[in-house]
């Protein structure tokens, strides 16, 4: 952001929906706001793209290979790079060769990201695997208030073992966001329909309190959420893509305000399309290195022990 840019002494301009401020040697720019007028990028000999496998994106690859063609120094960073060959080699048309790699592993054994357990909790349902003959009806079953009340226990329940640390939730639809929060005591939600201000000045309540049980949207907080101070991060039904589920972890990793250590609850269900949706999650992780294990709860479990 601007504002961290300025801590560390740089002139930085910034050109956004809200300012439009350009006259300085470096210039922070959302690339939506580019769109509406992309011959802004004919002032700059350089570009740095954050979270460049969004570059895969028609629009901000149209504004990197049409409208930027004059800029040779090209970089681009992120953790996680498009696993589909196609949408790859996209992001390299845009920006070049990958040039270097560092692993999370990595950065966890040097100590410059927290250490990371992950706990699958697999929410054993009383059908049959195979109930549903579609997604969409097995994700209507899944998001009934029964089952969202069973995972505000869990969440509970996890809070308990330390009140003190901050938990941030990640769900799917503002439906399971909303029962949670209703079920949860003194927690927060935001989704898309919180303005934009609103979201940051309430996920920045991470940086100075203790014992939050924030709940957001993937949408909202799955990406580029900047908060040191994320304790334990929960997802509910996040589904199978790399990019989305290794992303959401990377909320957790940021360390500061004495944290070292994230934990991550990856809660699921044993049905066929949920159950499909973990395997792949599980082999995500394996693949980055981290270490988790699974446990089984029932679906009319009462006491909930984590």
């Amino acid at each position: 952001s601007v504002a961290e840019c300025k801590q560390y002494n740089l002139e930085v301009g910034e050109y956004s929906g809200a300012v439009k401020d350009i006259d300085h040697p470096i210039v922070i720019s959302t690339w939506q706001t580019l769109k509406n007028k992309p011959e802004v990028l004919q002032n700059f000999s350089a570009v740095i793209v954050d979270e460049c496998h969004g570059s895969r994106a028609n629009l901000l690859r149209d504004l990197l290979v049409e409208h930027a063609q004059h800029i040779t120094v090209r970089f681009g960073v992120t953790g996680t790079m498009p696993p589909n060959g196609a949408q790859e080699y996209t992001v390299k048309s845009s920006l070049g060769p990958i040039r270097y790699s560092i692993t999370a592993k990595w950065l966890m054994d040097n100590g410059y990201i927290s250490t990371l357990s992950i706990r699958n909790i697999n929410i054993i349902e009383r059908l049959d695997m195979n109930y549903f003959p579609d997604y969409a009806s097995e994700v209507t079953y899944l998001c009934r208030p029964q089952r969202i009340v069973l995972i505000a226990k869990i969440i509970n329940a996890i809070h308990a073992k330390d009140p003190t640390k901050n938990i941030l939730c990640l769900v799917n639809l503002k439906s399971t966001g909303n029962i949670l929060e209703q079920c949860l005591d003194g927690s927060f939600y935001i989704d898309g329909d919180v303005s934009a201000k609103k979201r940051t000045s309430t996920l920045n309540r991470y940086a100075t309190e203790d014992g939050l049980k924030g709940i957001a949207t993937f949408g909202v907080a799955s990406t580029g959420v900047s908060q040191d101070r994320i304790n334990i991060l929960i997802f509910v039904d996040a589904g199978k893509s790399f990019i989305k589920v290794i992303q959401s972890v990377g909320r957790s990793l940021r360390k500061g305000g004495g944290k070292n250590h994230a934990d991550v609850y990856d809660i699921g269900s044993n049905l066929i399309f949920s159950h499909d949706h973990f395997k792949k999650r599980i082999k995500h992780y394996n693949d980055a290195n981290y270490s988790h294990r699974t446990t089984n709860i029932d679906v009319e479990t009462v006491d909930v022990t984590i």
